[in-house]
C-alpha cells in the first residue's frame, strides 16, 4: 500500500508542526512507499521508502505576504501549479491520499484523484468551520479528527482518532527537577489564552504560594504586539520574581524539557485537542487544562474553566497533593495517553480507515 501525504510542512525542528516529522517515520514502516507533498520544507531524516516534495515557500524571502496582495497572489499561483505537477508526476506512485490541516488541498486535487480513483481522507482539528473547510468533507472519501467538539465532528463520515504521540519519546521518569515547577509551552497566539495564565499566577502570588514558572514559545507572524503586551502585564503584575520567558524550542527537545517541570498548564479552549496536553502526560507531567473533550476520560482535577482564581485554586490542590497521589494521577494519565492516543495506534488506524 502506498500513501500520498500532504500537510503545511516538514521539519523536524520546527516548534508546532515538528511532530508532523514522527507521524511520517511511523507511516513509511506500516506504508510500502510514502509521497510527501508539503508547502514548505526544512531539516529531516525520514526512512529510504519517503519522498519529500515542497511547494517551494522555504526558497522565498516573503514567506508572509498579504493573501490579497500582488506578491501573495504570485506565491500562491507557484504553489498551485507546483502542487498540480506534483500530484499528476506520482500519480502511479500513491493508492490513497491523506491531506492534513490544509483543506484546500483536497478541493484542488479532487478532480485528479477521483478520476484515477484515489481514495481521500482529511484529517483536520479546526474548533470552528468555513465554506472551504465544508467543501473538502463533502469531496473527501473519509474525515478524521480528534475531539467530539471539533468542527468536522458533526458530519457523518468523520471519524474520531487518536492524537498521535510517540509515546516511547516520552521517557517516562517522575520526580521533577524543581518542586512546584510549572509549564506553559507552545505558540504565544490569543488562543492559548495566555493571559489567563498570567492572572492565576497574580492569585498565587497574592496568596504567598510559592512556586516557580516558565513560558516557553515564541508569537505566531502578526502577533508580537499580543506577546509584547503580555510580557508587559507580567511586568506589571510583579510576576518576574517567578516566571522565565523562553523562546520556542524545536518539537524534539519538548521530551526533556516536560520532564523539568511538575505541572503543564494549557488553557487552549474546548474544541481543538492540543497535542502538548498528551505529550506532557506520556512525560508523566501533571496537567491543568481547560479542554472540556478530556472530561470523564481523566480526573477532573485537571480540568478547569478558563477563571483564572479557579486555576490558581486548582494548581495549589495538585501541587499541594501527597507523594504518593501525584504519582497514582502520573500513572493513570501514562496508561491513557498510550492505550488511547499513542502515534502507532493512529497510524494503524489510519490504514484500516482510510
Amino acid at each position: 500500500m502506498k500513501i500520498l501525504v500532504l500537510t503545511q510542512k516538514i521539519d523536524k525542528n520546527d516548534d508546532a508542526l515538528g511532530f508532523f516529522h514522527s507521524w511520517v517515520a511511523e507511516l513509511a514502516l506500516q506504508y510500502e512507499r510514502v509521497i510527501v507533498v508539503c508547502l514548505e520544507k526544512g531539516l529531516h531524516d525520514l526512512p529510504l521508502n519517503v519522498d519529500v516534495f515542497s511547494l517551494g515557500k522555504e526558497l522565498r524571502k516573503d514567506k508572509f505576504s498579504p493573501l490579497g496582495s500582488v506578491k501573495g497572489i504570485f506565491n500562491r499561483a507557484i504553489y498551485l501549479v507546483r502542487f498540480y505537477i506534483l500530484i499528476f508526476r506520482n500519480i502511479r506512485k500513491y493508492d490513497k491520499v491523506f491531506v492534513h490541516m490544509n483543506s484546500i488541498y483536497i478541493i484542488f486535487g479532487w478532480p485528479v484523484w477521483k478520476f484515477f480513483g484515489k481514495k481521500t481522507g482529511l484529517w483536520c482539528n479546526h474548533p470552528k468551520g468555513s465554506w472551504i473547510i465544508d467543501l473538502a468533507v463533502r469531496l473527501a472519501d473519509t474525515s478524521f479528527c480528534t475531539s467530539s467538539f471539533a468542527y468536522l465532528a458533526k458530519f457523518k463520515k468523520t471519524i474520531l482518532m487518536p492524537v498521535g504521540i510517540k509515546t516511547e519519546d516520552y521517557g517516562h521518569e517522575s520526580s521533577p527537577a524543581t518542586q512546584r515547577s510549572i509549564l506553559f509551552l507552545g505558540r504565544i497566539t490569543p488562543i492559548k489564552k495566555v493571559e489567563v495564565f498570567l492572572e492565576a499566577l497574580t492569585f498565587l502570588q497574592s496568596w504567598g504560594f510559592k512556586f516557580s514558572a516558565n513560558i516557553i514559545g515564541d508569537p505566531d507572524p502578526g502577533q508580537r504586539e499580543y506577546y509584547d503586551g503580555l510580557k508587559k502585564l507580567s511586568k506589571e503584575k510583579g510576576l518576574d520574581k517567578y516566571l522565565v520567558w523562553l523562546p520556542a524550542i524545536p518539537h524534539h527537545k519538548t521530551p526533556l524539557t516536560f520532564r523539568k517541570y511538575e505541572l503543564f498548564v494549557n488553557l487552549t479552549p474546548t474544541g481543538s485537542m492540543d497535542k502538548t496536553i498528551f505529550e506532557a502526560m506520556a512525560s508523566k507531567v501533571l496537567v491543568i487544562i481547560s479542554n472540556k473533550s478530556l472530561s470523564g476520560q481523566i480526573s477532573e482535577n485537571f480540568i478547569t474553566d478558563n477563571k483564572p482564581e479557579e486555576i490558581a485554586q486548582k494548581i495549589v490542590h495538585i501541587l499541594t497533593l501527597s507523594e504518593v497521589a501525584k504519582e497514582k494521577y502520573r500513572e493513570d494519565n501514562l496508561l491513557y495517553v498510550s492505550n488511547n492516543h499513542s502515534l502507532k495506534y493512529l497510524v494503524s488506524r489510519l490504514k484500516v480507515l482510510l
